[in-house]
């Protein structure tokens, strides 16, 4: 289950930023991007960050700004089949995304929305760890 609070689904294929004292949670949704799996909002909340499982082997990422003016999208290999995505700030437009499966590894990308393209900055080598700290 992917718990998200202050989004709520428009259609099917977007979500709004809706806060609510109560956050709400959803299962899954099904789109005609793929199952959307996660998302994420930037530090300036100026561009929101979406996965979707295209196929087993397949994940686009998705990004959009605020007012759903400018998006792109760009799809990654699932090399472990079916793996959770987690996203990691770096910047306002700049973020890591993970692609994990348990004790069958993981894998790490830098993507960057730069110019209105989003491009994946670096490939990060198998099951590498990282950590970030918190100030």
């Amino acid at each position: 289950m992917i718990h998200l609070s202050r989004f709520k689904k428009v259609n099917d294929n977007g979500l709004i930023d809706y806060y609510l004292p109560s956050d709400k949670g959803f299962e899954n949704i099904n789109t005609k991007e793929g199952k959307l799996l996660s998302c994420y909002q930037s530090q300036n909340n100026n561009l929101t960050w979406f996965a979707y499982r295209k196929s087993s082997h397949e994940i686009r990422i998705e990004v959009r700004d605020e007012k759903n003016l400018q998006s792109s999208c760009l799809n990654l290999e699932d090399s472990f089949l079916d793996s959770e995505v987690t996203f990691k700030s770096l910047s306002d437009n700049k973020i890591i995304v993970s692609l994990t499966a348990g004790q069958d590894g993981s894998q790490d990308f830098c993507l960057e929305f730069l110019n209105h393209e989003l491009c994946m900055r670096h490939k990060f080598p198998r099951n590498l760890a990282y950590v970030f700290t918190i100030d």
